[in-house]
């Protein structure tokens, strides 16, 4: 027997979905965003510690990140960005495609939650009633079934409508709380507002740092890694002073920059940075972060007039650097230059590197004002001296060496974006975890025999199981009514159905 091959049936071609589609279906998941929120918690606990291994705020950071890490793995973490995790391109890619994804979200679910917040929903057949956990069942003998129902909702504050359906039937609206549908859409929009500010800051903004030593100037920003571009400030700042408190072990209690600003055409002021109390000016942050020595500085220093035989003349003055003081009869002095390591050169003495292997000091000597003479005076060798020209001299017994504060300088524009996201998800998250959505339903259809039967349901978005306690609650007010009959209430909270029946 031949059998012939089946002919084959015609099938609709068979259409994928076109790229742009694939891609909107996959930015607007939430599964996607939360693994976006993932994949950047897990890199910035990861970049977190490894930046704080090689801290940048040091000088000659890089130099001593790679002597720590190793040849072979600092390439790779300066290739991933890992010093300044925040600032890599990894970190930036992954927060602007996380601000696509809440994008896409939001608009996709926008609709909807606008009118599930806004707008009632009806139920008009008896089937859809069984869907619900918090449902009942009545039979009513009154003209208007539906007033009997709405009175305890209308008391507990529910938005409450109704109108006529087909065939003779009456339905119910009512809810309470529907604002807080807003709450995830309020919570995504301040994650946006977030991203964009911190995107606007990531890309305008800018973090370094600046080492001042007492009586510096800085009027420019040196920025990069090494230092290759600049920013020039609207204002000059001058460090007066700074001061390290210790505490009783020898501990760092606090420290201190005494700074002057001098705005561009504006009147300069003082102020006093200190940790938890940052210098905000123009839009600039400066903040106290780190010290180091200033090995070109010194802080104060005790100094003595001594005879050519080196004894003392008098008492010894501590004073600073450029401070006068009483020298000799009718004579004045300053210290003006110090030098850690002072060599002859051949533009005299100069100074070779910053240990301090032969510190010494340069003295304006200085009678009714005017300057009539210089004197060099070295610590380590307290009986020679360089320029002195009277029998008195100057000799330096100690010195306390200065330190260069390390400020932190941060310029965050659109900051009030942040401030705005942190408000929106705040009200956001208060709606969305403090305030219930509850909703519920009747429908009133005519029995045939003058009276009423009688469908109502209600849902909440959560606490099921307190919400069943007012659902009790008002199916006890409506078993009061002389007009109801037949009550049959079902609870989630009830393993069998409650029956409350009134004659």
């Amino acid at each position: 027997m031949n059998r012939s091959k089946p002919i084959p049936t015609p099938h609709a071609p068979h259409r994928s979905p076109s790229v742009s589609r694939e891609l909107w279906n996959r930015l607007s998941n939430m599964r996607f965003a939360l693994w976006l929120l993932l994949a950047i918690a897990l890199g910035g606990v990861l970049g977190t510690v490894v930046s704080d291994a090689y801290p940048t705020n040091v000088p000659n950071w890089e130099r001593q990140a790679e002597q720590k890490a190793g040849p072979a793995l600092f390439p790779v973490l300066k290739l991933f960005g890992m010093f300044d995790p925040f600032r890599s391109w990894w970190f930036r890619a992954l927060v602007v495609l996380l601000g696509m994804s809440l994008a896409a979200c939001a608009l996709k679910r926008a609709r909807g939650v606008w009118r599930r917040a806004l707008y009632l929903s009806w139920l008009d057949q008896p089937r859809f009633f069984e869907r619900y956990d918090h449902r009942a069942t009545l039979a009513s003998g009154g003209d208007d079934p539906l007033a009997v129902l709405a009175a305890p909702l209308r008391r507990t504050l529910y938005r409450v409508q109704t109108r006529e359906a087909p065939g003779g039937a009456r339905v119910l609206a009512a809810d309470r709380g529907g604002f807080c549908r807003f709450g995830p859409f309020l919570t995504h929009f301040g994650l946006l507002l977030l991203l964009l500010g911190g995107g606007v800051m990531m890309v305008f903004g800018l973090k370094t740092m600046l080492w001042l030593a007492p009586g510096d100037t800085a009027s420019v920003l040196q920025l990069g890694d090494h230092g290759q571009t600049e920013r020039t400030l609207p204002f000059t700042l001058t460090v007066r002073d700074f001061q390290v408190d210790l505490n009783e072990q020898g501990m760092v209690k606090q420290y201190r920059s005494d700074v002057t600003v001098a705005p561009d055409g504006g009147a300069p002021f003082d102020y006093a940075i200190e940790v938890n109390r940052p210098l905000r000016h123009a839009g600039y942050n400066f903040y106290q972060a780190s010290y180091q020595p200033a090995y070109d500085r010194v802080a104060r220093l005790t100094v003595a007039a001594v005879d050519t035989a080196g004894s003392e003349l008098g008492p010894r003055i501590t004073v600073r650097l450029g401070e006068r003081f009483p020298f000799d009869a009718g004579l004045e002095a300053e210290a003006v230059r110090f030098l850690p390591d002072a060599r002859v050169g051949q533009n005299g003495l100069q100074n070779a590197s910053l240990d301090h292997r032969n510190p010494a000091f340069l003295f304006r000597v200085l009678r009714d004002g005017q300057e009539i003479g210089t004197q060099w005076a070295f610590v380590s060798f307290p009986g020679m001296r360089i320029g002195s020209f009277t029998d008195a001299g100057l000799a330096v017994r100690a010195y306390d060496p200065a330190y260069a504060t390390g400020l932190e300088v941060t310029r965050a524009p659109m900051a009030s974006l942040v401030w705005a996201g942190i408000v929106f998800c705040s009200v956001g998250l208060l709606l969305t975890f403090n305030i219930t959505h509850r909703q519920f339903w009747a429908l009133a259809a005519p029995d045939g025999r003058g009276g009423w039967s009688v469908h109502a349901a209600a849902f909440t978005n959560r606490a099921s199981l307190l919400f069943a306690n007012d659902f009790r609650r008002w199916a006890q007010r409506w078993a009061k009514d002389p007009s109801v009959r037949d009550l049959r209430v079902h609870l989630p909270a009830d393993a069998k159905e409650m029956k409350e029946t009134r004659t």
